[in-house]
C-alpha cells in the first residue's frame, strides 16, 4: 500500500494477520508492536518509545538513546491536540488513540473509515447503520475508542446505570469484557448479576484488537460465538439484554468473516450452519429484517 502526497510517494508495509493490520514499516521507520506500538527506529538506527494515556493516545515520545522526553501531547475530549511541547510539526503520525493521523487532512485512519478529530465524527458513514452512523465510539469518547472503524453501538455505547468504567474494567462481577476495543463494557441497567450469567463467557469469544489471529483462529472464534448463539436461543428469551448480545454475537462473526482470506470464507457457511445460523441471518439480525417467527429468512426472501 502507498500514498502519494505532493508528488512525494510513501510506501507502507503492513502486518495483516493481526487482528486489526498494522504499519510495521512507512518508508522512514521500522514499528514494534506489543498491545499496543512501542518504538519507531528510523533508517540510521535511532530509536523513539511511545508513552500512552489510559486511551492509548500518545502523549510523550522518549529519545531511546538519552531517555529524554523529545515531544509532549495532550488532547481534547475528541482527540483535536489542545496542547503540544514543543510546537512545531509532530514528527510522528500515531497520535490519539494511538492511531495514524494524516499529515495533509489531520484525519485519523482507522482502517474501514476515516475520523475527523475537529468534529468528533467519521467522514463516511458506517457499513452496518445502527443509530447515528457518523458517531465515533457511541459519542463517549473518554472511555471508549474505535480502532477498527467499525465500532458497534452496543459495544461502544456508554455504561448502563449503577457502571464503573475505566480503562481497566468495570465493576467487579458486573461486566462483560468485550475485546475489540481493548475496554470493557458493561451491558444492561444496572449491569445487574442476571445479565452477567445471560453473558457469561460470550466476552472470552473477543479476540483484542490487536492480537495476532489468522485464519485458523478466526474460524475458531466463529464456531465458539456459533456455539454459545445455540446455547442461549435454547433457552427462553429473557428481555433486549440478551437480543443486544445475540446481536453483538452476530456482529462478530460478521466482522471475523469479513477478515478472512477468500479459502477460508468458503468454510464459514457450513460452520454456522452446524448451529442453525448463517451469515444472512446475521446480516438480517442486525439489520432488524428478521421475518416473524422464521429467523433464517429476510423480507427480501419471503416470497
Amino acid at each position: 500500500m502507498s500514498r502519494t502526497a505532493s508528488g512525494v510517494t510513501t510506501n507502507y508495509k503492513w502486518e495483516v494477520g493481526s487482528g486489526l493490520p498494522v504499519v510495521l514499516e512507512d518508508g522512514t521507520n521500522r514499528y514494534v508492536y506489543g498491545l499496543d506500538l512501542i518504538s519507531a527506529t528510523n533508517s540510521g538506527g535511532a530509536q523513539t518509545y511511545f508513552l500512552y494515556d489510559g486511551l492509548g493516545s500518545t502523549t510523550e515520545l522518549i529519545n531511546g538513546a538519552t531517555g529524554a522526553t523529545t515531544m509532549a501531547f495532550r488532547y481534547d475530549v475528541i482527540g483535536a491536540i489542545c496542547w503540544q511541547n514543543p510546537t512545531g510539526t509532530s514528527p510522528t503520525p500515531w497520535l490519539f488513540t494511538g492511531e495514524q493521523r494524516d499529515s495533509g487532512s489531520n484525519f485519523y485512519y482507522l482502517r474501514a473509515r476515516y475520523y475527523d478529530p475537529s468534529i468528533g465524527r467519521f467522514l463516511s458513514k458506517d457499513p452496518l447503520p445502527m443509530g447515528n452512523v457518523y458517531a465515533y465510539a457511541g459519542n463517549n469518547p473518554v472511555n471508549f475508542v474505535d480502532p477498527s472503524g467499525l465500532c458497534p453501538p452496543t459495544l461502544c455505547a456508554p455504561a448502563a446505570a449503577g457502571c464503573t468504567v475505566g480503562p481497566v474494567g468495570c465493576a467487579v462481577g458486573a461486566a462483560v469484557g468485550l475485546g475489540v476495543t481493548g475496554t470493557v463494557v458493561c451491558i444492561g441497567v444496572g449491569c445487574g448479576e442476571a445479565v452477567v450469567d445471560v453473558m457469561s463467557g460470550l466476552g472470552s469469544l473477543f479476540s483484542k484488537g490487536k492480537s495476532g489471529q489468522g485464519d485458523k483462529e478466526r474460524l475458531g472464534s466463529i464456531e465458539n460465538l456459533g456455539k454459545w448463539y445455540q446455547k442461549e436461543t435454547s433457552y427462553p428469551v429473557r428481555g433486549s439484554d440478551v437480543e443486544n448480545a445475540r446481536k453483538e454475537a452476530c456482529r462478530q462473526i460478521l466482522e471475523k468473516y469479513g477478515r478472512l482470506g477468500p479459502k477460508a470464507q468458503k468454510d464459514v457457511p457450513a460452520i454456522l450452519g452446524r448451529f442453525g445460523l448463517s451469515l444472512e441471518f446475521c446480516r438480517d439480525l442486525i439489520s432488524g429484517t428478521l421475518v416473524p417467527g422464521v429467523p433464517w429468512r429476510s423480507e427480501a426472501s419471503k416470497e
